[in-house]
């Protein structure tokens, strides 16, 4: 259980021996300090040089420098809105001298995936809507929402749900219009494009019980208890 940290801490602090303490918070006031802008975690072999720097050999006391480090980073050197008034060492921070220490550290953004799919509004004549309530293996499972193809990375449709949906409830022919703008929802870790097709039937089939699609009364939806992705799909097909 004794990893680098711990055993810098024990080394510095216990043995009053020069030792690069770095945790979080020293690796804000390293990149601050040294105003560096290379994003994490590309940067830290560059902030371990400045570190070591610090944590030289000639430091009368390196375990109450290490212990200062630390205490500067969670009350002074914050990660937002740092208190530069109150550093002891803002004289030596390039990053305030160059009024770039709200900025950094940098930390490079993780890029997702973008999936893409189909969703359906199949509406009869007297204003009935087809819903789903999505299967529990799927993303927003268990809960209501649109006929959906799957969403996948590339843009073509490898499964189409509606042909499910028109074999299991035996809706026989339909007139379908394709809105021109698309849905876009972000998920934590994948963007997801979604367009709309509008689908027009004369009336409603019957659904067996054990069927996961119901029919609702467009005008009594409550759009504002339908997930955000779905939500975002009704305003735009049904105002």
């Amino acid at each position: 259980g004794i990893g680098p940290y711990t055993a810098s801490a024990i080394y510095a602090i216990g043995f009053n021996k020069p030792a690069v303490v770095v945790d979080g918070n020293i690796e804000r006031i390293c990149t601050r300090l040294a105003a560096i802008q290379t994003p994490l975690p590309e940067s830290k072999p560059e902030i371990r040089v400045y570190a070591d720097y610090l944590c030289r050999d000639e430091i009368d006391r390196p375990g109450d420098l290490a212990q200062a480090l630390m205490d500067i980073g969670a009350t002074v050197c914050r990660p937002q809105n740092p208190l530069c008034g109150s550093c002891p060492v803002i004289q030596f921070c390039l990053a305030y001298e160059q009024n770039i220490q709200n900025d950094i550290p940098w930390k490079k953004k993780k890029e997702i995936p973008t999936r893409h799919g189909k969703v359906y509004i199949v509406l009869t004549q007297d204003g009935q809507i087809l819903l789903e309530r999505r299967p529990e293996n799927q993303m927003l499972g268990g809960m209501l929402g649109l006929p959906t193809t799957s969403w996948h990375e590339k843009n073509e449709e490898l499964r189409n749900n509606l042909h499910k949906i028109i074999k299991d409830i035996e809706i026989k022919e339909l007139k379908r219009k394709t809105h021109k703008q698309s849905i876009k929802h972000t998920f934590s870790h994948f963007h997801l494009y979604l367009d709309v097709i509008v689908t027009n039937i004369h009336s409603k089939p019957k659904i067996s019980e054990e069927n996961r699609f119901i029919w609702a009364n467009h005008k009594d939806l409550n759009i504002e208890e339908f997930p955000t992705l779905f939500r975002k799909v009704l305003k735009l097909s049904l105002r």
